[in-house]
């Protein structure tokens, strides 16, 4: 996904935006370092949390006629998610980071554990069962990540 970057220092020289932005292509890191027009050198971050990201880069997908790239973008992003609110409600309850860190190496690369976590994570914050993948999109999702089916936007 290619973002347009508006340069802050010239926005504060001229009182309003150049709009002559800067497409830069969206990294894992989120942020950019970028030359404007006018030779400034700026960092920009993109503060949307990770999860946000992927399912703008699903939106994408799916509007420019991607459907298989929206599926996987959209799965992504659900993974994250998961991994976003463990994340954010244990901090919340006080767990330290390094704690939360050492705990979740132990489930990274195992979306069945992440999953689980997120479910006993929800029921003990909220009280009751999160609303999950019906067990149909699940097998879809399953297909085209790991069968490589390819479907109609029709299906996505």
């Amino acid at each position: 996904m290619k973002v347009r970057l508006t340069c802050m220092d010239c926005l504060q020289e001229n009182g309003i935006p150049v709009f002559r932005p800067v497409v830069v292509t969206v990294n894992d890191e989120r942020f950019f370092k970028m030359t404007c027009p006018n030779g400034h050198q700026t960092l920009t971050v993109i503060q949307q949390p990770k999860h946000e990201v992927l399912f703008e880069l699903g939106m994408n997908a799916l509007v420019d006629g991607y459907p298989r790239e929206a599926v996987t973008s959209f799965a992504s992003c659900l993974e994250n998610f998961y991994e976003f609110c463990i994340d954010q409600v244990s901090l919340y309850k006080g767990v330290d980071r390094a704690s939360l860190d050492a705990g979740w190496k132990c489930m990274a690369k195992q979306s069945e554990r992440q999953l689980g976590a997120f479910i006993m994570l929800w029921l003990n914050y909220f009280g009751s069962k999160p609303t999950l993948l019906s067990d149909k999109s699940r097998s879809f999702r399953n297909r085209v990540v790991h069968q490589g089916y390819i479907p109609g936007l029709d299906e996505t």
